[in-house]
C-alpha cells in the first residue's frame, strides 16, 4: 500500500513528540503531588505515544495511521518491530511486563484510593529509570537511531 493511501488519524509526529514529553512531565508532577492514579494513567500514555512515534519514523510517515490509534502496548511494540529487541535486556523485558499488566485505557475509571505512592513510584521508575531498564530511555535510544 502506498503511503499516500494510508488513512491518517490526524496526529502528526511532531504533535506525538510534544504530547509524549508533556504526558511524561505531567506524570512526574502528579506523582509528586499525590495524584497516584493520574500519574500512572498519563505515564502510560507517554509510553504509548513514544511507541507510536517509532512506528511512524520506521515507516517514514509524518502522520500516525488510523490503524495505530490503539492502546495495546504489546501490539504497538510488535508494530514498532521491537518485540524481539525487548527480550535482549531482562530489565527492559521485566519493566515492559509490569507496565503492560499495570496499565489500561480503562484505568481512568479506577478508584484513586486504590493507588499509593509506592505503586505510582514503581510504575514511574519502570518507565524512566535508565539504570534499571526504564522503557522511556530505552525507546529514546531507539528513536535517536532512526
Amino acid at each position: 500500500m502506498a503511503k499516500d493511501k494510508i488513512s491518517s488519524s490526524g496526529a502528526c509526529v511532531s504533535d506525538l513528540e510534544s504530547g509524549y514529553k508533556s504526558r511524561l512531565e505531567e506524570s512526574k508532577l502528579l506523582l509528586g503531588n499525590g495524584y497516584y492514579l493520574s500519574s500512572i494513567y498519563l505515564g502510560g500514555y507517554a509510553f504509548e505515544l513514544l511507541l507510536k512515534i517509532i512506528i511512524c519514523k520506521k515507516l517514514g510517515l509524518t502522520d500516525l495511521p488510523s490503524c495505530f490509534t490503539i492502546h495495546d502496548f504489546e501490539s504497538l511494540l510488535y508494530s514498532a518491530g521491537l518485540s524481539d529487541e525487548r527480550g535482549k535486556d531482562p530489565k527492559v523485558s521485566a519493566n515492559f511486563t509490569y507496565v503492560n499488566s499495570s496499565w489500561s485505557e480503562g484505568k481512568r475509571y479506577d478508584n484513586p484510593s486504590k493507588y499509593s505512592v509506592d505503586s505510582a513510584s514503581k510504575f514511574y521508575a519502570a518507565l524512566t529509570d535508565s539504570k534499571e531498564g526504564g522503557l522511556i530511555p530505552w525507546l529514546e535510544q531507539i528513536v535517536a537511531k532512526i
